[in-house]
């Protein structure tokens, strides 16, 4: 959600967490603002998004990274909702 991912860029919040379900566009703009802000924004494998990428994860890159194995075991085995 775009709020969320401005709360973190703003320093509101650490991180955020994002199912992109109406496709890339839900992520773009939130990335943009978190890596301006300084942040991290990652796929479930730790890269950078691209218009596949339907799980994301951003925010402190110290944060993000802590996160970023539990995320990875909640989804092991998605397939996606597309």
């Amino acid at each position: 959600n775009i709020d969320q991912q401005r709360q973190v860029a703003e320093g509101r919040a650490e991180a955020t967490f994002t199912d992109a379900v109406g496709g890339f566009y839900d992520l773009a703009a939130g990335a943009l603002i978190i890596q301006e802000a300084g942040g991290k924004f990652v796929d479930l494998e730790g890269k950078d998004i691209s218009e596949k990428t339907q799980v994301a994860i951003g925010g402190v890159s110290e944060v993000v990274e802590q996160m970023l194995p539990i995320i990875q075991k909640i989804y092991n085995g998605y397939k996606g909702f597309k």
